[in-house]
C-alpha cells in the first residue's frame, strides 16, 4: 500500500510505509490528486494546471486560466478505462482521457465547482458522479451506454473540433506556399530576402553569468547569412507562465535569453528560432531542443567568495570515478566542471548564483564529500547523484551543526507549546465544569423565583463564557503554531532521510520519530549525523 501526498511546496511525493519511494517537482502548490488505475493518478496545482502522472513519469497536462477546485478519477464513458474529471471556479466541468488529456465531455453550471463525488444517489448498485456548486446547484451524470463504444463527444464539440483543424488546414497551406516561392526564387538564384542557406543549421549552448547572477541559453546559427531575429522559449517551472519570447530589433547571428530558475530542477527547453536573411520579412522556424542542468544556478567560486562551508555529508561510492564525472558533466553547467574531457574528477568548488553559498564536491580514495550548509541542497545533490550511479543502497556520515542548532530551538518550542496546550486543556476543563453548575444554579434561582440571584448567575456565566471564548483562541493559536513547529521537524527528518538511499532512508525515518517520542534529543542526533541509532 502506498500513499499519494502533495504539498504547497510544489512537491507530489509517493510515501511506502515511512519512506519516500517517488516525488516529482510541480509548477505551484498542489490543491487535489486522484487516483485514475494502477500507479496512474491525476493532479491539479493552484495555477490552474491539471494532468496525469504515471508515478513518476508525466502522461500529459493542460493550463487553464481559471483555478480548477475538484478532481476525481471516473469511467464515465464506459471504455472500461477511468477518465479524469476536473470541475472549475468559473463553473466548468470536464472530462479528459487519461491517456490523451483529450476533452471526451463537458458541462457548465451557473455557479462554481465546490466538489465532484461518487456515490450510488440511485441505489441500483453502480456508482455515478454528483457535482456540486458552491450555490447549491447539483447535477448528477450516469455512466454512458455501452453503444456509444467510449464516445461522449456532442455537437458543439464535434463542430470547434471541425473548426480547429480547418485553422490548421489554412496554415499548413499558407506554410507550404511560402515554401514554394522560396524554392522558386532559390532555383533562379535570386537575392530574395528572407532567403537563408540550405544548409544552415543551429546550435544551443548554456551560458553561466556571474555578473548577472544566472545563466543564458545561447541560440546561433552556422551561417553568417542567416540571422535570429526571434527566440519562443517553452519551459515548465523557469518562466511564470511557462513560455518567453525574445527578440532583437536588429537581429543578429545569435539570440541569447536570461534564465534563473528559483529551484534545482532540469527541464527540457523546448525552442522556437525564427531564422531569416538580412531584411527579411518572412521566416524560417526551426524547432529544437536544450537541456538546462539541474544544477545550472551554480558557477566556479573563487578565492574571494569566502571560506569554503563546514558542513558536509560523506559517503563511499567505490570505483566509481568516471561515473561520477559523467554525473557533474550533466549536473551542472559544462563551464564550471574542470577538465570537461578528462575521465576523472577531484573536486569541484562552486557557488550558488540565488543564495551565494558555498559548495564543494571532493572525490578522493572512492569517498565523496559534499561540503555545504544547505542540507536540502545536500539531500538534492546525494539523490541526483546515485539516481545516476544506479546506486539502491547508500549509507553516510553528515554533520549540519548550524542547522541542528536550528532543528534543537524548533524542538525546544515544540516542547513549550505542548506544555502551554496541556494546561489550557486542564484550565478549560476547570472553566466547563463551573459553567455546568453555574446553569444548574441559575436554572434553581428561577424555579425558585429568585430573579436576583438568577440574573447575577447569568451574568457570572457570560462573563466566563467570553473568558473561555478568549482561552479557545489562544489555544487555536497556540495549536496553530504547534503545528508550524511539526511541520519543521518532520521537514528536517525528510531531510536527514534523503542524504542516505533504499533501506537506509526508510530506517532514519523510524528512528527519528522513535527517538522524538520518547524525547531523546542527544539520539536524535546522532541519527541523523550517523544514520544510526
Amino acid at each position: 500500500m502506498e500513499m499519494l501526498v502533495g504539498s504547497e511546496d510544489f512537491e507530489i511525493r509517493i510515501f511506502q510505509d515511512e519512506e519516500v519511494v517517488s516525488e516529482v517537482t510541480e509548477t505551484g502548490p498542489v490543491v487535489g490528486l486522484a487516483g485514475i488505475r494502477g500507479t496512474r493518478y491525476g493532479y491539479a496545482l493552484a495555477n490552474g494546471t491539471i494532468g496525469v502522472y504515471d508515478r513518476n513519469q508525466r502522461v500529459w497536462r493542460v493550463k487553464s486560466k481559471n483555478t480548477v477546485s475538484a478532481i476525481v478519477g471516473f469511467d464515465l464513458d464506459a471504455d472500461g478505462e477511468p477518465e479524469l474529471i476536473s470541475g472549475w471556479t468559473q463553473g466548468r466541468v470536464e472530462v479528459r482521457s487519461d491517456r490523451s488529456g483529450e476533452v471526451v465531455f463537458k458541462d457548465n453550471l451557473n455557479q462554481a465547482v465546490s466538489a465532484i463525488v461518487k456515490a450510488d444517489y440511485r441505489k441500483d448498485g453502480n456508482q455515478q458522479i454528483i457535482v456540486c456548486g458552491a450555490s447549491g446547484e447539483v447535477r448528477a451524470y450516469l455512466p454512458a451506454d455501452s453503444e456509444l463504444n467510449g464516445n461522449l463527444m456532442d455537437a458543439n464539440v464535434e463542430l470547434d473540433k471541425l473548426h480547429d483543424l480547418t485553422q490548421q488546414q489554412a496554415e499548413l497551406q499558407m506554410e507550404l506556399r511560402n515554401l514554394t516561392e522560396n524554392m522558386k526564387a532559390a532555383a533562379s538564384g535570386s537575392s530574395q530576402a528572407g532567403l537563408i542557406p540550405t544548409n544552415t543549421r543551429t546550435t544551443t549552448r548554456i551560458e553561466v553569468s556571474r555578473q548577472d547572477r544566472c545563466v543564458y541559453l545561447a541560440v546561433r546559427t552556422s551561417s553568417e547569412e542567416a540571422r535570429v531575429r526571434s527566440l519562443v522559449v517553452f519551459a515548465d517551472q523557469i518562466f511564470e507562465g511557462e513560455s518567453h519570447v525574445a527578440h532583437e530589433t536588429a537581429a543578429g547571428q545569435e539570440l541569447r535569453v536570461r534564465l534563473a530558475p528559483q529551484k534545482d530542477v532540469a527541464v527540457t527547453l523546448a525552442i522556437n528560432a525564427l531564422v531569416g536573411g538580412r531584411g527579411s520579412s518572412a521566416y524560417h522556424v526551426f524547432e529544437i531542443e536544450a537541456q538546462l542542468p539541474k544544477f545550472a544556478m551554480y558557477a566556479k567560486a573563487t578565492a574571494e567568495d569566502g571560506p569554503e562551508p563546514l558542513s558536509y555529508v560523506r559517503f563511499k561510492v567505490g570505483e566509481r570515478g568516471p561515473q561520477v564525472k559523467a554525473w557533474a558533466n550533466n549536473a551542472f553547467s559544462p563551464e564550471v566542471v574542470p577538465e570537461p574531457d578528462s575521465p576523472k574528477l577531484s573536486s569541484l568548488r562552486l557557488i550558488s548564483m540565488r543564495t551565494g553559498r558555498r559548495l564543494t564536491l571532493l572525490l578522493e580514495g572512492g569517498v565523496v564529500t559534499l561540503g555545504t550548509d544547505d542540507m536540502e541542497l545536500a539531500g538534492d545533490l546525494v539523490q541526483d547523484l546515485c539516481q545516476s550511479l544506479q546506486v539502491g543502497e547508500l549509507e553516510s556520515e553528515a554533520d549540519f551543526a548550524q542547522e541542528m542548532g536550528a532543528f534543537q530551538q524548533v524542538l525546544q518550542r515544540v516542547d513549550e507549546l505542548n506544555a502551554v496546550r496541556l494546561k489550557m486543556t486542564v484550565d478549560m476543563a476547570d472553566s466547563s465544569n463551573i459553567v455546568k453548575q453555574l446553569v444548574i444554579r441559575a436554572e434553581d434561582a428561577r424555579m425558585l423565583g429568585e430573579m436576583v440571584a438568577m440574573r447575577k448567575t447569568y451574568t457570572q456565566l457570560h462573563a466566563l463564557n467570553q473568558d473561555l471564548i478568549g482561552e479557545y483562541r489562544k489555544r487555536t493559536y497556540n495549536h496553530d503554531q504547534l503545528l508550524e513547529a511539526l511541520k519543521e521537524v518532520n521537514h528536517m527528518i525528510q531531510k536527514a532521510a534523503r542524504l542516505r538511499v533504499g533501506h537506509a532512508k526508510g530506517r532514519i525515518v523510524a528512528a527519528c520519530r522513535a527517538a522524538i517520542k520518547s524525547n531523546s534529543i542527544h539520539a536524535l542526533f546522532k541519527i541523523i549525523q550517523s544514520g544510526k541509532e
